[in-house]
């Protein structure tokens, strides 16, 4: 989404962010350094042996906990994309999230400056990676009102598995004129 508004700001009318990257402030960036422990995480990732217990950890640290479950289908939504052979796009991602990263997000706050749609933004306030300090700037960067900011306290990282039927309301509100 970021790529598209950037590059084509016509293209995208109305702009839905939920706990993203949006600058170093307030990312709380996960050790994933090149080498050989990331490598070995990353094919743990993408083993069908192993990628269902390395994800259930991952919710579990991103505060997705057992009394959020989710269906075989949604399991199935996460755990597909980390099918064997994805490990080396997985690499790539988690050990490029560095200062090249952050320099290309500083540049989108200048290209954002002519953004003319709506954004909302819903945020759960105990992500622990991304953390509430991303929200000024993206406020900031896209111009948006305070009224389409939603910052959910009792909630973390994964909104849609964790409020669904909020997320989906709020979503029906901003989009239906």
């Amino acid at each position: 989404a970021w790529e598209m508004s950037r590059t084509d700001q016509d293209a995208v009318k109305n702009l839905i962010v939920l706990n993203t990257i949006v600058n170093d402030e307030g990312f709380e960036q996960p050790d994933m350094k090149p080498g050989a422990f990331t490598r070995t995480l990353m094919d743990a990732y993408s083993s069908p042996l192993t990628s269902v217990a390395v994800l259930t950890k991952t919710f579990n640290d991103l505060g997705l906990k057992g009394e959020h479950e989710l269906s075989e289908a949604e399991c199935f939504g996460y755990v597909a994309p980390m099918r064997e052979g994805a490990d080396p796009a997985l690499y790539q991602f988690f050990t490029s999230i560095n200062a090249k990263l952050f320099t290309a997000l500083d540049e989108n706050k200048t290209r954002f400056a002519d953004y003319k749609g709506d954004t909302l933004v819903m945020w759960g306030a105990k992500d622990e990676t991304l953390t509430v300090r991303q929200i000024p700037i993206l406020k900031d960067m896209l111009s948006i009102p305070d009224e389409n900011i939603h910052i959910y306290n009792d909630n973390a990282h994964f909104l849609a598995e964790e409020i669904p039927d909020e997320i989906i309301k709020k979503v029906s509100a901003f989009l239906t004129p």
